[in-house]
Formats: structure tokens, C-alpha cells, sequence
């Protein structure tokens, strides 16, 4: 059995020792946590300084963007009227110019289809409207063909344009879709060369005749807008 030596003195080399290993955890420790909130607070500096360009750019660019848009959507009113387009940046808007200097204005109507129908006017009278059509093609209605129709106030077609398409892009050319300058409803696929109808594209049927069905309902829904504004229902 071992006894207790009251006699044996502490090892003071130890305890100094012990102390001074908690001394440097202690001090090694303030370094450190002093560092993670250093790099912390650069992490949080950095990420606001790129939320801060963010917005400034989108300040910047949003009404670029917006502008551009517009303006791409009136290019494709002026190529079917055969005027200009300008930004008015006082008035925040396109206008379309016709060859005379004078301004021509689109008015937004709301028509029972839910088509997008403008009235286009000048400063006295309405000189016609532009219809946007999606008609189903080969790919049917999940790849349809979009185009947009000018109609003059006498219900004829002054130009017609695809838009868009995903299929036989042969009935973009205005070979095809230039005949339907002159229209009145219903036009009519050609087999002898009857009135108000127009040929179709040999391999492109299916394309050709979904312009053709589409060209009808953009004629049909200018009709109801006129309706509309002779009897003074419009809206838009």
C-alpha cells in the first residue's frame, strides 16, 4: 500500500508550465476569433458593394431594355405600314412616321378573342389596324406561327408578316406571304385561280394554309374593332 509523502514538493516547472499552456490557448484564441470577424466583415463589405452594382445597373439598363423592346415591337408596325420608328424619350414612347413627316399613334383595343388589336391614327382619322395572330401549323398549337396583319379602314389587307415560325420557313418570303396584300375576308386557298384566294406552297401545305386561316381571323378580329369604334365601344 503506498502512503502519502507529505514531504514531496510540487513540481513548480509543471504548474508554470500548465499555466502557461492555458496563457497561449487563451491568447492564441483572441488572434483568431479576431480574424473570422475581420474576414466576416469583408465578406458583408463585398456583398453589399455587389447588391449596391446590381441595383445601379439594373437602374440603368431596365429602361434600355424596355426601350429596345418597344422598339422592336413598333419596327414591326412600321414594315407593315411601310413608315419609321422613333423613341419619343419626352413622351417615353414609339412613334411611327410616315413619309410626310406626319406622326401616326397605336391605341390598344380589347376584342372578345383577347388578340392583341391596335387602332393606328393619325392626328384626325384612323388609317388602320394591326392584328397579332398565332396560327397552328404542322407542330399545332404548342408551335404556332405568329404573325401580324395590317388592315386598312376599308377591311383589305395592306401587309402581312410572320413573325415568328418553327417550321418551313418558306412561307416568310414574301413571295408566299406577300399575296395577301389586297385581301378582304374570306380569303381562300387558290385551286383555279378563283378570287381573293391565294396559292399555297407545294411541300409546305400545312404552313401555308395555318397563314392563310390566320391572316382570316386577324381580318375578322379588325372588323370587330372597327364595329367597336364606329359605335363608339372602344376600349383598349
Amino acid at each position: 500500500m503506498l502512503e502519502h509523502d507529505e514531504n514531496i514538493v510540487p513540481d513548480a516547472g509543471a504548474e508554470e508550465l500548465t499555466q502557461d499552456s492555458g496563457a497561449d490557448v487563451v491568447n492564441n484564441g483572441k488572434p483568431a476569433l479576431n480574424g473570422v470577424i475581420h474576414s466576416a466583415a469583408i465578406a458583408a463589405g463585398v456583398t453589399l458593394a455587389a447588391v449596391l452594382l446590381l441595383i445601379c445597373v439594373a437602374a440603368f439598363t431596365g429602361p434600355v431594355t424596355a426601350r429596345l423592346a418597344v422598339m422592336k415591337e413598333y419596327g414591326v408596325y412600321a414594315g407593315l405600314l411601310g413608315c419609321a420608328v422613333e423613341y419619343d424619350a419626352a413622351a417615353g414612347e414609339a412613334v411611327l412616321l410616315r413619309e410626310d413627316g406626319a406622326r401616326l399613334y397605336a391605341e390598344k383595343v380589347k376584342v372578345s378573342s383577347g388578340r392583341k388589336c391596335l387602332r393606328i391614327y393619325d392626328d384626325q382619322e384612323t388609317v388602320g389596324w394591326i392584328v397579332l395572330v398565332e396560327a397552328a401549323g404542322f407542330g399545332g398549337k404548342s408551335s404556332p406561327i405568329g404573325l401580324a396583319v395590317a388592315v386598312g379602314p376599308d377591311g383589305y389587307v395592306i401587309k402581312a408578316a410572320v413573325k415568328s415560325i418553327r417550321e418551313n420557313p418558306r412561307v416568310r418570303g414574301d413571295a408566299f406571304i406577300g399575296r395577301f396584300a389586297g385581301k378582304s375576308y374570306p380569303i381562300w386557298r387558290s385551286v383555279n385561280g378563283e378570287p381573293n384566294s391565294v396559292d399555297v406552297i407545294a411541300g409546305a401545305t400545312v404552313s401555308s394554309n395555318a397563314v392563310i386561316e390566320g391572316v382570316n381571323e386577324a381580318l375578322l378580329t379588325a372588323a370587330e374593332a372597327m364595329v367597336l369604334w364606329e359605335s363608339g365601344g372602344l376600349n383598349g
